[in-house]
C-alpha cells in the first residue's frame, strides 16, 4: 500500500496554479518536499490534509480517499511539521496547551 496517493491533481488561484500532479509515496517511506518559496508545497500539503479543497483529481492518504468521513480517522496517524507554528507571540505555554486541547477533542 501507498502511504499517500496523487492523481492529476489541479488546484487553481487568480496568480498560481498546481496542474496535474501525480505521485505515489510508498508506506515506510522518509520524503521531504522541496522547493521555491511559492512553489506550491504548503498548497500541496493543505490538499493531501484536505484543509483546502482540489479542483479535481484524487488524493488518498493510507488508502483512504482525503474526502470522506473515514480520512477524519486517518489523520490521527498523521504528523504534519510546518515551518511556523502562526500563533501570536501574545499567547503562552498555558493558553496555547488550552487551544490545542480544544483542537483535538
Amino acid at each position: 500500500m501507498n502511504a499517500i496517493e496523487l492523481k492529476s491533481i489541479n488546484k487553481s488561484y487568480k496568480t498560481f496554479e498546481i496542474s496535474d500532479i501525480s505521485f505515489n509515496i510508498p508506506t515506510g517511506s522518509i520524503v521531504g518536499l522541496v522547493g521555491e518559496n511559492g512553489a506550491g508545497k504548503s498548497t500541496l500539503i493543505k490538499l493531501i490534509m484536505n484543509a483546502i479543497s482540489k479542483d479535481s483529481g484524487k488524493i488518498k492518504v493510507l488508502g483512504v480517499e482525503n474526502t470522506t468521513k473515514d480520512f477524519l480517522e486517518i489523520k490521527q496517524d498523521v504528523g504534519v511539521v510546518l515551518d511556523e507554528a502562526y500563533f501570536p507571540y501574545t499567547i503562552d505555554a498555558k493558553k496555547l496547551n488550552s487551544i490545542m486541547k480544544a483542537t483535538f477533542n
